[in-house]
């Protein structure tokens, strides 16, 4: 589980911004709180981006993706500085890792146990200069140096240092999806799954009874008035599209844990579905391991005190200076000096302009 992600110097975030997935001290939506490897230190399970466009909601669920592809996939011609804070079975990691145009600067990995009260660092870079920490085989000191845009935490875990693939595996475990940019729907064909993806969508009132999958595409299957009849899947509406791309994703996470980050939830969906989507990461039935989903939206829909707690809400804006900042609902005091009440409306109070983050228009 992600415990904390924070960059700067990416884009549009010039100074650090930093997101958190360890809940505040309040009481509303308890039983959302998921700990599924009993740790004690309970994450949230949803973290919820508004803001008006160009204000740095994409360029921060981006940072996430640069990093994870930093490691998976480098080089990446990226430049700004990442550091994430993760839970895997055994310990929780912080990783840092700098960029400059693609040139990896510096490095770091380092674990605590979760019984633990100190850190074991298990190795630093300067350039392509590699400290191991103490209780490292000193035989990884004999590698020889990757290209400059590739992590040594890539390198050490293909060369079989455990923590280094412990903290590689949770990166392949964050998965993405942005309905602007298409991702080919990757739909299983056997009949469990396919039943699992259309309850899902008939969840969300998709009309679609079953899918088949062939050489020329995927065709949704259709019911009514006793006959049956097949639809190419890019003929159908839109928002039925972005539910094919969501599904397998989504329930693929639900399933096996890691993370979802979607850019854009309500594009082409109704504000019932984006609420149905997010809401099946709040209960230990649908969503037993842990799993997170990290998304941004301008539509207010999902944004109620009956769906998500005040510590799951955050807004991105423009400073004077166009740079990007990141800040909780959690945190907004009115002119009283009081936080938001856990029961207000806070669609409403948003719209109002109370919490800031809203697109400034001319004769407004």
């Amino acid at each position: 589980m992600l415990s904390q992600f924070s960059v700067h110097s990416y884009r549009s975030y010039r100074s650090q911004a930093l997101i958190s997935m360890q809940p505040a001290n309040i009481d509303e939506h308890a039983a959302a709180l998921r700990d599924p490897r009993k740790t004690g230190r309970p994450l949230l399970p949803v973290a919820a981006i508004y803001g008006p466009s160009g204000s740095g909601k994409s360029n921060l669920l981006s940072a996430f993706l640069t990093l994870q592809t930093a490691i998976l996939q480098p080089p990446v011609q990226a430049s700004g500085a990442f550091e994430v804070f993760f839970q895997t079975e055994q310990y929780e990691y912080r990783y840092r890792l700098i960029l400059a145009d693609g040139v990896v600067l510096d490095e770091l990995l380092s674990r605590i146990s979760f019984t633990g009260k100190k850190s074991a660092k298990i190795f630093t870079r300067t350039g392509n200069q590699l400290i191991l920490g103490p209780s490292i085989s000193k035989k990884y000191n004999k590698l020889s140096a990757p290209p400059m845009g590739v992590p040594y935490l890539k390198v050490l875990a293909e060369n079989g240092l455990a923590d280094a693939q412990d903290a590689a595996g949770w990166f392949r475990s964050c998965r993405s999806y942005d309905a602007h940019h298409g991702n080919a729907p990757a739909l299983p064909g056997t009949q469990p799954d396919r039943e699992h993806i259309c309850s899902l969508l008939s969840q969300a009132g998709c009309s679609v009874k079953d899918y088949v999958l062939n050489s020329e595409g995927v065709f949704t299957v259709h019911h009514s008035g006793g006959r049956t009849w097949q639809l190419p899947l890019s003929q159908e509406a839109a928002g039925t599209q972005v539910l094919f791309c969501l599904a397998p994703l989504l329930l693929t996470t639900l399933k096996t844990g890691g993370i979802l980050v979607v850019d854009d939830l309500d594009c082409h969906l109704h504000p019932l579905v984006q609420r149905k989507l997010i809401s099946l990461f709040q209960t230990s039935v649908s969503n037993p391991k842990g799993a997170q989903l990290l998304f941004s939206a301008q539509n207010t829909g999902s944004m109620s005190s009956s769906l998500l707690r005040r510590d799951e809400i955050w807004f991105t804006e423009l400073d004077n200076q166009e740079s990007s900042t990141l800040y909780p609902l959690w945190g907004i005091r009115d002119a009283k000096g009081e936080l938001v009440r856990a029961n207000a409306a806070l669609e409403k109070q948003y719209m109002e302009g109370r919490y800031g983050a809203l697109p400034y228009m001319e004769g407004q």
